[in-house]
């Protein structure tokens, strides 16, 4: 948001604020006794226009009460983030961020601050001279800090608002300081200067007592108990519109919250019997309690709008620690003002009557927390509701917010308020449906406080009689601040955000290691932490997911080399994993003898680096030579190692490559294919190697001679050598594009030779000497035309126009796509030629053979009605494992001997769901073009379709990934936990193949891409409206989930269609389109989206950019994001920044990065099940249970 229109954002909630003030032409009235210390015994000056007004009692003039020790002993929640360089705040961000950073350096100074306690007297007469308080106080002139040291009178202290300022000893030289307001730990503050310089106050430290200590006047034991806490009150030096509306957002985001906990928890009314408490009182109701409470009705006499925008200005900078350290003279704590006398105040009789709400036993711990107290508060009003009189509760259903003077007023001062206003209103002759909300005063005034009563078209203003007065300024104070928490924004008004660099607020989040961003992260993962881990469904889903996960059941993912099976395995001995091996003879073994090659957490533990496992390719036929890519963190970064898998070592002055992007692959025994990073200009502008080396062994890396080197704006350039017993290839690619490659053949005098094929085609493996070429569009070729989705065979001299043998040899089809059955890909045996297909999103998996007459083909007979996936075939023998799996049924990995091509059953993991409850159908939904969409949907046998089901769509519409089924439901490798976590506790999960996958081949790729990508979110939002239409499920039941592109996908389509979503979760998620193509992999992906630097292509992908897109009051449903730190391919600032923009326009956001898994967002099993759980948390939470 650029500076403007953050004013512009301000100034509305000002105007919104001031609208219920013209009202009132003057407000005065008695103070909130339970907010004593705010009050003033001085007296308004009188306006002689305005009618007279009450003054305030005497009796509830009180001092400010002292925090409880078991309160500053708690932890409070992590709000600032670390502390940037001045020089950086004062150039690049704005006031908002400015006041945050240094109230976080505040911070860091005084925690490192010691207080020094002063005793007068001796033995039996020793005394605490004082209490002693220190301010980090900022110089603006000389750049610098400044801590003060003031000496409060020790407690209590006899100070009341308005008169003499308190007592104090400055013992910091050079500095003048005046009281300003309170004594205790909320409000305590001073003004400071310095040779005529005002000093801003950042920050104070104050300690907390031990009131029974205090009591015996056992001075030296409370000193050396007390509980130092760095806390800074309201100033002017601190105050921001950004931060007013920030915590305006911040009081809706967590009232929701606390009705969301509700009612995942089916906690009960009791007022109204049969319906859940989560519906009886609005978010809007309960934030603007957590205002008035702090509000003191003195402050809202004399500032009007601005006593509100001084709390509100706390909560959006200090969140969830402001006004937890707030005590009135009656005992009564923290934001929501509860009281708990001797054990049976306010907060235990709601823990006791709202058993189901499951609030926080401690008094001190629950009534602090501020979720926790709001849904105390909520209990409370339900509680009070019930007592009074059935035409009361009839009117406030059918309208809540302004009705709500009723139970505002009983939780002022109980029942009896209820009644007294009840009788007020009824000899003032205004009706309960009468009531209206505030509007303009007349010309001539009426003294308020008031009611408003609706007459005809209009709303007048009636004075509420003399019956309690504080209780009639709480009314005024609830029907003033209310319609801060209804309007904002108008809804749907788009601003033209981070249209540049320079307007984009949060690009300091694009700072991958910065200790501001990581303190941000911290912040998020805390609070997200808190909200949804210390569920109770958390730790029952983790439990199952990590079961899931460590399953020794579970199927392994092998590769057979040579005589060897080959696997890594995780689980909770190994969290980092293992790289194991076992005879095809021993593997065959319910229980195989594995041998143990490479121990990954050993390794880890050994070198003191977090190594993430990312394969080891060994040179056929022995396997021997192997070389060992390492990720430290789970980067797409590796390090290189050569690697001995028989005397299970590294080789000594082998192979070795330092931690980067690296494409190296084996020619011979004795020389690789290496492009790496070698310095300034070796890489591309998407991070990929431009270079393609041929590296000897014994020879210097930098001194490889160079094969090939592509353009700086190409994806990348590597090289492979293909082999077969009718000889080997050796190629280099071109990568130009994400889609387009030039192939070179390397041949054995050490020239190149480019390969005429289309520039979409792909050269999947070499058979017999022949290369396996995948078509991805129409190819002609002189007389003849080969279609896009076929495989053919070609002699790679006949591609080549250059070198010995061009233009010789044999080109052929070897396989078409047809019908709805097509081409995915293929892989040679030594035998023939394995061929998976797709018919309709199932699999298929034939193998192609060459007879005199041709090729001719057989299907594998494989299951039905499922997916299949060649896992390995060995360049020795030619033998497969393949594994079929489903929605519903566990893994299964088979043996397909080359010789005879009949699938053995040789590995099924148990079930880890019972698959028979389960119905697994196939749906169409039309899109907004009309074209057919298909979806899977995994239901409970016989489900009624209602409209009540928790639904689960999961998609990726992108970069031609095909999502078939799978028994973990997405296409990450998750053993069946979501049976657990979601089908078996009543939900319904989705899988929608929607356009720009590869279901249906490229056509349906390509018919989302570059312009055309918005058909992605017309397809997915179809599928999500036809499950509604069918009473599948409900927009309140229907979340949705998707990764990567996928993030995008789900973010894009709850901004175009939020009324459509109940929740939302995105992961490692694309969120800037504007900036994507500059970051980290972004400009590989160009050809899929389109390129933000050209006009005419930003004019297709603006639309859709849920960073640039979304909009304060449109009901974005709540989302979760989920990713890592080290993800070097889709950049943590896509997520961050728009984590931080949805919570700033007032967005229920949950935010976890791991700090390690690259893309992925995890390596440990345990970090993955606590992610699942986090997501599967989000969506019962937020969608409730059938």
């Amino acid at each position: 948001m650029t500076p403007y229109t953050r004013q512009a954002a301000a100034a509305a909630l000002l105007a919104a604020l001031s609208l219920p003030f013209a009202a009132c032409t003057t407000l005065q009235g008695a103070p909130d006794e339970g907010e004593a210390s705010f009050e003033s015994t001085e007296a308004l000056a009188q306006d002689p226009e305005s009618p007279e007004y009450e003054a305030a009692s005497a009796e509830t003039l009180a001092t400010e009460g002292e925090v409880p020790l078991s309160v500053a002993e708690s932890e409070p929640p992590e709000v600032s983030a670390p502390a940037v360089e001045l020089d950086a705040i004062i150039v690049s961000v704005t006031r908002e961020d400015q006041i945050r950073d240094l109230v976080s350096q505040a911070r860091e100074l005084l925690e490192n601050y010691e207080l020094q306690y002063v005793f007068t007297g001796k033995g039996r007469n020793e005394t605490l001279r004082g209490r002693p308080v220190a301010f980090a106080l900022w110089s603006e002139s000389d750049q610098d800090w400044i801590v003060a040291r003031i000496e409060i009178p020790r407690p209590p202290i006899r100070w009341k608002p308005g008169g003499k300022p308190i007592k104090f000893t400055l013992l910091t030289p050079g500095i003048r300081a005046q009281h300003i307001k309170g004594t205790g730990a909320e409000r305590l503050m001073f003004a400071f200067s310095k040779d005529g310089e005002p000093l801003k106050v950042y920050g104070r430290k104050f300690p907390v007592f031990d009131a029974a200590l205090l009591k015996k006047k056992r001075w030296r034991a409370v000193a050396e108990t007390a509980k130092p806490i760095v806390y800074l009150p309201f100033t002017e030096d601190t105050f921001d519109p950004d931060f007013v509306s920030g915590g305006r957002d911040f009081l809706l985001a967590t009232a929701q919250q606390a009705i969301d906990e509700l009612r995942l928890a089916k906690a009960p009314s009791v007022a109204f019997p049969g319906e859940l408490l989560a519906d009886v009182v609005p978010p809007s109701v309960i934030a603007t309690l957590a205002v008035i409470e702090q509000t003191d009705d003195t402050d809202f006499i004399e500032k009007g709008e601005e006593a509100f925008n001084e709390v509100l200005n706390q909560y959006g900078l200090k969140r969830g620690e402001a006004y937890r350290y707030s005590v009135s003279s009656a005992s009564a704590i923290g934001p929501m003002q509860f009281t708990n006398r001797r054990g049976n105040g306010t907060y235990a009789l709601v823990v006791r009557r709202c058993p189901a709400a499951r609030l926080e036993p401690n008094f001190e711990r629950g009534a602090t927390n501020l979720l926790n107290a709001m849904k105390a508060a909520i209990c409370l009003f339900d509680i009070e509701l019930k007592q009074m009189r059935a035409e009361i509760r009839t009117a406030y259903r059918d309208n809540r917010e302004v009705l709500g003077i009723f139970p505002v007023a009983a939780y002022n001062g109980g029942p009896r308020n209820v009644t007294k206003l009840a009788g007020v209103m009824k000899r003032m002759k205004v009706g309960l449906m009468e009531l209206g909300r505030p509007g303009e005063q007349p010309a001539k005034p009426v003294p308020c406080p008031c009611v408003w009563k609706a007459v005809a078209t209009d709303v007048i203003p009636v004075t509420i009689p003399r019956y309690n007065n504080e209780n009639r300024w709480y009314i005024e104070k609830y029907q003033s601040i209310l319609n801060v928490f209804e309007e904002g924004e108008p809804a749907g008004e788009r601003e033209a955000f981070a249209s540049t660099d320079a307007a984009d607020p949060y690009l300091w989040l694009e700072e991958i290691d910065s200790a501001r961003a990581l303190g941000w992260v911290r912040e998020k993962n805390a609070a997200t932490m808190q909200k949804l881990a210390s569920q109770p469904i958390y730790g029952e889903l983790r439990r199952e997911a990590l079961a899931a996960l460590d399953s020794p059941s579970r199927l392994p993912d092998v590769e057979q080399k040579g005589a060897w099976i080959y696997n890594f395995w995780k689980d909770d001995a190994h969290p980092r994993g293992i790289y194991r091996r076992a005879t095809l003879e021993e593997f065959r073994k319910p229980e195989p003898a594995w041998e143990t090659v490479l121990d990954i957490d050993a390794l880890a533990q050994r070198e003191n680096t977090p190594w993430v496992f990312h394969g080891m390719d060994c040179l056929p036929p022995e396997y021997r030579k192997c070389l060992l890519s390492l990720s430290p963190g789970g980067g797409d970064a590796d390090e290189v190692r050569e690697f001995d898998p028989e005397t299970r070592a590294f080789v000594t002055d082998g192979f070795s490559v330092p931690v980067a992007k690296t494409s190296i692959a084996w020619r011979d025994a004795d020389s690789v294919f290496l492009g790496t990073d070698f310095g300034p200009g070796s890489m591309t502008e998407s991070g990929y190697p431009r270079q393609v080396r041929l590296w000897t062994r014994g020879t210097p890396r930098a001194r490889a001679p160079v094969l090939y080197e592509t353009k700086p704006e190409s994806v990348s350039a590597y090289g492979f050598r293909l082999r077969s017993d009718g000889g080997d290839v050796d190629l280099v690619v071109d990568n130009r594009t994400f889609w387009e490659n030039d192939y070179y053949q390397l041949l054995p005098d050490g020239s190149l030779h480019r390969l005429e094929l289309p520039a979409t085609a792909q050269i999947n493996d070499v058979y017999a000497g022949r290369l396996i070429v995948s078509l991805k569009d129409d190819w002609q070729r002189g007389e003849r035309k080969f279609a896009r989705d076929s495989i053919l065979v070609a002699d790679p001299s006949v591609l080549r126009a250059t070198g010995e043998g061009a233009r010789g040899g044999g080109l052929e089809v070897l396989a078409e796509s047809s019908g709805s059955e097509v081409v995915l890909g293929a892989v040679a045996a030594k035998s023939g030629i394995l061929v998976t297909v797709l018919d309709n999103v199932r699999g298929r998996l034939y193998r192609y053979e060459e007879a005199a007459s041709g090729w001719t083909r057989r299907q594998v007979p494989l299951p039905d009605n499922g997916s299949l996936a060649i896992d390995s075939v060995d360049g020795t023998s030619g033998d497969a494992f393949v594994t079929f799996e489903d929605f519903v049924t566990p893994p299964t990995l088979y043996y397909v001997a080359d010789q005879n091509p009949v699938p053995e059953p040789v590995k099924q993991q148990s079930p880890t769901f019972d698959g028979s409850r389960f119905e697994v159908s196939q749906h169409w939904a039309v899109s907004a073009d009309g074209t057919r969409v298909p979806y899977f949907q995994v239901a409970p046998n016989g489900m009624a379709l209602d409209g009540s089901r928790p639904t689960h769509i999961f998609s990726y519409g992108g970069f031609r990934n095909a999502l078939v089924p799978s028994y973990s439901g997405s296409y990450e490798q998750l053993y069946g936990a979501y049976g657990k976590t979601w089908l078996e506790r009543g939900g319904v999960f989705v899988l929608a193949n929607i356009r720009g996958g590869g279901e249906f081949g490229e056509a349906w790729h390509q018919g989302a891409v570059g312009a055309n990508h918005v058909r992605s979110f017309e397809d997915f939002e179809a599928v999500a409206a036809d499950l509604i239409a069918r009473k599948v499920t409900s927009k309140e039941r229907l979340g949705i989930e998707g990764g990567s592109n996928g993030g995008l996908l789900v973010m894009s389509t709850m901004v175009r269609r939020p009324d459509l979503y109940g929740a939302v979760i995105s992961g490692s998620p694309l969120a800037d389109m504007r900036r994507y193509h500059q970051l980290l992999a972004g400009a590989s992906w160009v050809d899929e989206f389109g390129d933000p630097d050209k006009q005419e292509e930003w004019a297709w992908i603006a639309p859709y950019s849920p960073y640039q897109n979304a909009a304060r009051g449109l009901g974005y449903p709540p989302i979760l994001f989920y990713l890592s730190t080290r993800d070097d391919r889709v950049h943590p600032g896509h997520a961050r920044k728009m984590a931080a923009r949805l919570e700033e326009l007032g967005y229920d956001v949950s935010y976890y990065e791991e700090i390690e898994g690259g893309h992925g967002a995890s390596v440990t099993n345990e970090q993955l099940a606590h992610r699942l759980a986090l997501a599967y948390a989000h969506l019962w939470i937020r969608l409730g249970v059938p």
